[in-house]
């Protein structure tokens, strides 16, 4: 079953009332306290999509904010903004992306885990293979939500274990 089809079968209407600007503003991320960041790249992403309300509103239940990027050199450019040891970045990329940024971000230190988002997964799962930072490719934003949710959790209590001061954001 398709993204779409599972997510408008999964009783979201376009009456789904969620305010995406508080979850996406790439500026406010670069001052917030946060730890980690969470970027998501895909050139099909809409806000006024159903679908993509739904996925907006599953990764809120993950993070207070997120970067989403239609653009792959202006998501380059901001993973660039942040230095090494300031914030973790966990990216989620569409499969169409995917193939040609993974290889170009996969070596950067504070790129922690990356996230494959996909409407065909049998078409991403050879290539990723390849690439020790992907930790799921999925075709349902549920599912890839625990296994960020999952990841973002390990990193905070790894953060609380070797830095016993710092206090965790709670999402």
């Amino acid at each position: 079953m398709s993204m779409r089809i599972k997510r408008l079968n999964g009783n979201i209407g376009t009456d789904l009332k969620y305010n995406i600007s508080k979850l996406i503003n790439p500026e406010s991320i670069l001052t917030d306290d946060s730890d980690y960041v969470i970027i998501w790249l895909d050139k099909s992403v809409n806000n006024d999509q159903s679908d993509d309300q739904y996925s907006y509103h599953q990764l809120g239940h993950v993070t207070n904010s997120i970067a989403v990027f239609t653009d792959e050199n202006k998501c380059f450019d901001f993973i660039n903004k942040f230095r090494p040891n300031e914030k973790q970045i966990f990216l989620i990329v569409s499969g169409s992306l995917g193939k040609d940024f993974v290889p170009i971000v996969n070596d950067v230190s504070y790129i922690n885990s990356i996230y494959v988002f996909c409407a065909i997964k049998s078409r991403h799962e050879i290539w990723t293979k390849n690439y020790n930072k992907i930790k799921v490719v999925s075709d349902d934003i549920d599912d890839l939500c625990k296994y960020l949710k999952t990841d973002k959790e390990k990193y905070q209590l790894n953060q609380i274990k070797t830095h016993p001061f710092l206090k965790p954001s709670s999402k």
